[in-house]
């Protein structure tokens, strides 16, 4: 192997990806939730340009929702709280668990 390491465009994207999360893992819950609320917008925006099914749903959710309904909305309209997770340790090897563990 060379060095530095050049990766191929799978393990660069899988990089980036592992980057941006680390940067964003500590951030407090209402950042979080505006990025994904920008994300949410872009991902529904591509589904009502190029799926038939949400495009015909997304026109009859306009009728209902003008833009100023929505802003009024404020509060409520917002996805379900980020779950959180607790970390789970890997089991141990029965040779080198505490004697608590080897039975």
């Amino acid at each position: 192997m060379a060095w530095p390491a050049i990766p191929d465009q799978r393990t660069a994207s899988v990089l980036s990806l592992l980057y941006q999360m680390e940067r964003s893992e500590r951030w407090p819950a209402q950042r979080i939730r505006l990025y994904q609320f920008r994300q949410m917008t872009v991902l529904l925006r591509h589904a009502g340009r190029h799926v038939p099914f949400y495009r015909e749903r997304f026109k009859r959710l306009a009728s209902m929702l003008t833009r100023r309904s929505r802003l009024n909305l404020g509060g409520k309209f917002h996805c379900s709280p980020v779950p959180t997770f607790r970390r789970i340790s890997p089991p141990c090897n029965p040779r080198r668990c505490p004697k608590r563990m080897a039975r």
